[in-house]
């Protein structure tokens, strides 16, 4: 696993959690524009156990919280 991290690493630029975490990410902020889910669920749906522990995740990558981050696409889209 180690090795295979390594090769990801140089062919990709980052890690292989990296890219998960951005694929999450990804998707979180597509779940929080376009759907009317709520944030526990999205959260739910992308594999986290708690809205907080997702909020937390959400917040350190994106420097919004999700609920804040849903209120400013709702107005750039209005």
């Amino acid at each position: 696993p180690k090795t295979l991290s390594n090769v990801l690493k140089k062919v990709m630029g980052a890690s292989p959690l990296k890219h998960i975490q951005e694929r999450i990410m990804m998707e979180a902020k597509n779940l929080l524009t376009y759907t009317t889910k709520e944030i526990s669920e999205i959260g739910y749906d992308l594999g986290f156990q708690d809205v907080q522990t997702f909020s937390r995740f959400f917040k350190r990558n994106e420097s919004l919280s999700p609920s804040e981050y849903r209120e400013i696409k709702n107005l750039q889209r209005a």
